[in-house]
């Protein structure tokens, strides 16, 4: 090799001036090899260093995320707690905002209508044909029907549903067709739009609820949780059915109206019975007073027992008296 040649090695660097011995050489080689050794195991080092960091980093990234998990086990069910009182303002604006009317907005009364009358006819089945013929004109029908047959009057007991805005127009066609002679009526109404509407914002604030214990059941982690939420969620459902089934009661009886018909028809009376001859009369007086004094002497007859303590009681008294008396007139004699 040439003088003044140098050999630079990851900073180290050593001049030739003059040919180098092949030991001087190796010795040289080997020290270079070295501090290139030592170089990778610094490099490997700071490597190590960083996949640490990093692992200690996802580590705390994921204890954080199981303690927030626990959390949310531990308070995700009772951080709801739906009441059955009446929703917040704040509630109602949130939620059922869409529901409700707003502004001058006007609100569909919910009016259940009843009404209760009697008629009295002299052709019975005929008024009954009557009023088939007024329920196909009114859209209405018979809900339930009772014929009596008494041995005075014979009668057609009707329970008529008919849609709400026919009600007013059946009950003036009973009295319009001649059906017979009306003996009473009644007619009631009920406002239940209150009611209606506060059921259905209960109903679709329970709606509500029960998405977010769905949602709070998919991200439970522990079968206690999953059991509880599955739990709540079965009683919210059967509330929810409750309140629909309310909803459609309401709706069935505003929509058709009831009312209780009853057709009336008196039986004429017959000679024997209109016209009783006084020996007739007499007769059933004397069997009157017979079977008077046949009940009085059986209801004595039930009280023997009674009656037979009640006369020792007294048969004893007047011994006694009648004793005492003899015994007075003996010491008036004697004195």
């Amino acid at each position: 090799m040439n003088a003044a040649v140098a050999y630079n090695i990851q900073h180290y660097s050593f001049p030739v001036q003059q040919p180098i011995s092949k030991q001087k050489l190796s010795e040289h080689i080997r020290l270079a090899e070295t501090s290139i050794y030592n170089a990778i195991i610094k490099n490997k080092i700071i490597m190590k260093k960083i996949f640490l960091s990093v692992l200690c980093a996802l580590t705390l990234v994921s204890c954080a995320y199981k303690e927030e998990m626990e959390v949310f086990d531990e308070t995700s069910l009772s951080a709801i707690e739906f009441s059955d009182s009446k929703p917040s303002a704040t509630s109602l604006n949130d939620n059922t905002s869409s529901f409700l009317p707003v502004g001058n907005e006007k609100i569909d009364k919910k009016i259940i209508k009843n009404g209760n009358i009697s008629i009295e006819t002299n052709n019975l089945q005929q008024a009954r044909i009557a009023v088939d013929g007024l329920l196909k004109t009114n859209a209405g029908y018979i809900q339930n029907e009772d014929y009596n047959d008494y041995s005075d009057y014979e009668s057609f007991n009707l329970k008529i549903r008919i849609q709400n805005r026919y009600f007013d127009s059946f009950l003036n066609s009973l009295s319009d067709k001649n059906i017979g002679k009306i003996t009473s009526k009644s007619v009631s109404s009920q406002d239940v739009t209150e009611d209606y509407y506060d059921t259905s914002i209960r109903l679709k604030n329970k709606e509500l609820y029960l998405e977010k214990y769905r949602e709070f059941l998919r991200n439970a982690k522990k079968i206690s949780d999953m059991l509880e939420v599955q739990e709540k969620i079965r009683n919210m459902e059967e509330e929810i059915e409750s309140a629909k089934g309310k909803l459609r009661f309401i709706d069935d009886r505003v929509n058709y109206s009831t009312i209780d018909l009853t057709l009336t028809k008196e039986k004429p009376r017959t000679a024997v019975s209109s016209k009783t001859g006084f020996g007739t009369r007499l007769v059933n007086a004397l069997t009157s007073g017979w079977d008077l004094i046949v009940e009085l002497v059986l209801g004595l007859i039930s009280i023997w027992s009674i009656l037979l303590i009640i006369t020792a009681i007294i048969y004893v008294i007047i011994k006694l008296r009648r004793k005492k008396n003899a015994i007075k007139q003996a010491t008036k004699i004697n004195s």
